[in-house]
């Protein structure tokens, strides 16, 4: 079940890609227009190409937290003047 619903996060990215169009914008240059629309349909054929897959696969979400690394991040800090 958990598979599936991973699926619909691009399927949703590309929806909204889809969806800047409405913006007016967006809607006033033809070259945005036309690059917000096509890119959204080639998001969207990749999606279903995912789907069709899916039958032979299982798609997951590996995550692995490492622990923080404070003095890398102290270091940073001091090389840009700012305070934590």
């Amino acid at each position: 079940m958990f598979g599936k619903k991973l699926l619909l996060l691009p399927v949703a990215f590309s929806l909204c890609l889809a969806g800047l169009v409405f913006v007016p914008v967006v809607r006033q240059n033809p070259r945005t227009f036309w690059a917000f629309l096509c890119t959204a349909a080639v998001l969207c054929m990749w999606n279903a190409g995912l789907l069709l897959q899916r039958r032979s696969r299982e798609f997951s979400l590996d995550m692995k937290l490492r622990k923080q690394h404070y003095v890398g991040d102290g270091i940073g800090c001091r090389s840009t003047n700012r305070l934590i």
